[in-house]
């Protein structure tokens, strides 16, 4: 079953929310889906050992041929009877983007998710 953006909303507002933070206002348009947002720490292949720390406002340059990891800014609280799937939008796809294993989010699932993204372009990739 997808969730409707109701459900989604409805979820989210509980005592124990599906996503946290969320705000449905930003969500509006999206539906069966919620736009997720970098995370403070990521890291990227072509500078090794270093785990960036980023703040809100900060982007990220991803150089060609390179892989990024990074967390959600957004917490997940799964129920026991629930799962999901991460995915990138196709405008960073078209862009030259890919993200090899769109990340399952198993049921009972609780912490930030995870995920790898490739830079396969030959152009530095920005990402907010």
């Amino acid at each position: 079953m997808i969730l409707s953006t109701e459900h989604i909303n409805t979820l989210c507002a509980s005592a124990c929310p599906l996503i946290s933070p969320y705000d449905p206002e930003k969500n509006r348009g999206n539906p069966a889906k919620v736009e997720l947002h970098l995370g403070r720490k990521c890291y990227c292949s072509n500078t090794p050992n270093k785990i960036y720390e980023l703040s809100e406002d900060d982007a990220v340059e991803i150089e060609p041929n390179t892989i990024f990891l990074f967390e959600t800014q957004e917490t997940f609280h799964f129920p026991e009877n629930l799962s999901g799937k991460m995915s990138l939008k196709m405008k960073y796809i078209a862009k030259g983007l890919l993200m090899p294993s769109q990340t399952q989010v198993d049921p009972g699932y609780k912490n930030v998710l995870f995920g790898m993204i490739y830079n396969l372009s030959s152009e530095k990739i920005t990402l907010k």
